[in-house]
């Protein structure tokens, strides 16, 4: 059986969406590129602290300040911990939230405010993975969802698919993924 050759419409329609094609795999390089170095080499701040804190504290109240402070010393660089607790600083907010009880139950009120996030945070760490790196975890599949969901919504509508529409879907992602800080992974979403 004799193959038929390809239309000239199919032909033109392949060679319009090819340049909105390349535009769409650059786009999908880099963000795993980033994310990948992201997940790599993350930026702590002082949610972090909280954030392991009210993921620690479904397991109960009474030991959350230990655990975190232990996930942290293990996660952290030495220099880095001692920024985190305060401990060069005495008298400072984290300094107070690292070694007194009730100023880190105190805080965390404020971080349980968002219990999808650190609910899956801790059912990812129930699967073996430490607290901090699945707040990271949690924050980059969070992230990439929503950045999904809006690459899809503002899919082209005409079959050609044109850079313009391409280069837009690819500044809506990147404004979605510099909204949640994809740059750095920081720990609050």
């Amino acid at each position: 059986m004799a193959r038929t050759p390809p239309t000239k419409a199919a032909h033109g329609l392949v060679r319009a969406r090819l340049p909105a094609l390349v535009a769409s795999a650059i786009v999908a390089i880099v963000c795993l590129l980033v994310s990948l170095s992201a997940l790599a080499h993350p930026r702590e701040d002082f949610d972090l602290m909280a954030y392991v804190g009210v993921v620690h504290a479904y397991d109960g109240e009474a030991t959350a300040r230990e655990r975190t402070l232990g996930d942290l010393r293990d996660a952290l660089t030495p220099e880095r911990y001692a920024w985190m607790t305060g401990r060069d600083f005495p008298g400072d907010y984290a300094h107070w939230m690292a070694y007194d009880d009730r100023s880190f139950a105190q805080q965390l009120v404020w971080f349980r405010g968002r219990p999808l996030f650190t609910r899956s945070a801790w059912l990812v760490s129930k699967l073996g993975v430490k607290v901090p790196r699945a707040l990271h975890l949690v924050t980059l599949v969070s992230t990439l969802a929503l950045a999904a969901v809006t690459w899809v919504a503002l899919r082209p509508r005409s079959p050609d698919g044109s850079v313009r529409e391409a280069v837009v879907r690819s500044v809506a992602f990147f404004v979605i993924a510099g909204v949640f800080h994809f740059d750095e992974l920081a720990a609050s979403p």
